[in-house]
């Protein structure tokens, strides 16, 4: 990690009213609102403006919010800001905030940016401050020197799916019936009336800096055909420039670390981790510990006065702590779903070969006479992947069944048929079987 005093940042506004002139601090990603080393009356006044009515229009498709961030121009480390809530993302940016509410989805975001204009602060008005008493508060080490401004909108399609391969097969399917199209030397978003039977169960969303209502896809159309025309108007803050403080003033430098990558990615990457076991397993309540951690580690790390070694040890710790906990969790439930998948495919067999499924709803049949019964043993836990259930074997070879291992996942128990709260699961055909030995699960 490497210190940086002098450093300029380019990064995008996320939808919030970024002014010029307004300070800023890098160690916790905080613009101060109303706070100014300048008038404003004066900074509007002698602004050096380079407009155009419009500088740029396309629309963005992506697929993921990780290339949505990046169509942005938010880094990593810029993602991980949003993702702990150092900083969030409001009106047109606001869906870059959003999380997967299911394991997996298909999601598709089709953004349109229209530029207008870039503001900046001119070289004579930099060197008459009239608030030079910030530059002596340690709180703030940047300022805004640039503004670009225009309009920007975003549609968003989100399908929760049952499985990775389904999320991919969907969100191929959106991508090509959400068709880009140059239009007039514009460009806008249209529709493929082939398959709106895709978007019967897709949850779509709109962000922008005006509140549009948009709950269908044919609401979605709509505000889709007005988006180029209605941003062309708009001059909200797209993205902006910040220069340090110590360019106005020697005195004003700060001490501000660079954080090192692999360490950010690494974080990142863990919090990932997390938020998806913490969808398969919804009672994962070091999340949020973590999440408390790292907020307030990653600020003391970017100030250059704070203990390094001390605090990145301990980002560290919490990292490998919550990694292990996710790892357990992501174990557990991997054998769980293989458990399921396992017990799926043995039920749809036997549903195949006409056995009864009379779990929750056992009736009183007679125990005499008929065909003999098809009764359906259990197998859970170590036992999945055993060829031939004990009971099976003991009837095969006219013994009793006996010595099943205590703390395995197969107990026998006796239990009369009529018993009111009968054994599960049982499955059988024909007559149901007299009271025996019978398996509870």
């Amino acid at each position: 990690m490497g210190f940086s005093n002098d450093i300029s940042l380019s990064q995008p506004a996320l939808g919030q009213d970024i002014q010029l002139g307004m300070l800023y601090d890098v160690r916790t990603s905080r613009f101060y609102g109303g706070v100014s080393l300048w008038d404003n009356s004066v900074v509007n006044a002698k602004q050096e403006l380079d407009e155009a009515q419009v500088q740029n229009a396309d629309f963005v498709l992506s697929d993921s919010l990780e290339q949505a961030r990046e169509s942005v121009y938010l880094d990593t480390e810029g993602s991980l800001n949003l993702d702990l809530k150092l900083c969030s993302a409001i009106g047109s940016a606001k869906f870059l905030n959003d999380r997967k509410s299911t394991t997996h989805e298909a999601r598709l975001d089709a953004s349109c940016t229209v530029v207008r204009r870039t503001r900046r602060i001119p070289q004579e008005v930099l060197a008459s401050m009239k608030y030079d008493q910030y530059l002596d508060d340690a709180r703030y080490n940047h300022f805004v020197a640039e503004v670009v401004e225009g309009g920007s909108a975003t549609l968003s399609f989100v399908r929760a799916c049952s499985s990775a391969d389904e999320a991919r097969k969907i969100a191929g399917e959106l991508k090509v019936s959400v068709v880009n199209v140059p239009v007039n030397g514009g460009d806008k978003v249209e529709f493929s009336a082939k398959n709106e039977s895709l978007f019967d169960d897709v949850k779509i969303s709109y962000s922008g800096a005006i509140a549009e209502n948009v709950s269908s896809l044919e609401d979605a159309r709509r505000v889709a055909g007005e988006m180029p025309k209605t941003l062309g108007k708009q001059m909200n803050a797209l993205s902006c420039t910040l220069l340090p403080l110590s360019i106005l003033d020697r005195k004003a430098s700060r001490i501000i670390r660079s954080l090192d990558s692999g360490l950010v990615t690494k974080t990142a990457a863990a919090l990932k981790d997390g938020n998806t076991a913490g969808l398969m397993l919804q009672d994962l309540i070091s999340r949020d510990e973590f999440e408390q951690e790292a907020r307030r580690l990653l600020p003391e790390l970017r100030d250059g006065t704070k203990d390094e070694n001390t605090n990145a040890t301990a980002l560290r710790n919490a990292v490998k702590l919550f990694q292990q906990r996710t790892g357990i969790a992501k174990r557990f439930i991997d054998k769980k779903s293989n458990e399921a998948n396992v017990l799926e495919t043995t039920l749809a067999s036997l549903s195949a070969e006409k056995f009864e499924n009379h779990l929750g709803a056992l009736k009183v049949q007679s125990l005499t006479g008929g065909a003999a019964p098809r009764l359906f043993l259990s197998l859970g836990g170590l036992s999945i992947g055993i060829e031939k259930h004990p009971l099976q074997a003991s009837i095969e070879s006219g013994t009793e069944c006996h010595g099943l291992e205590p703390g395995r996942d197969l107990r026998l128990c006796r239990s009369s048929y009529r018993d009111p709260a009968p054994p599960d699961p049982l499955f059988y055909r024909g007559t149901p079987p007299s009271p025996t030995t019978c398996l509870r699960s």
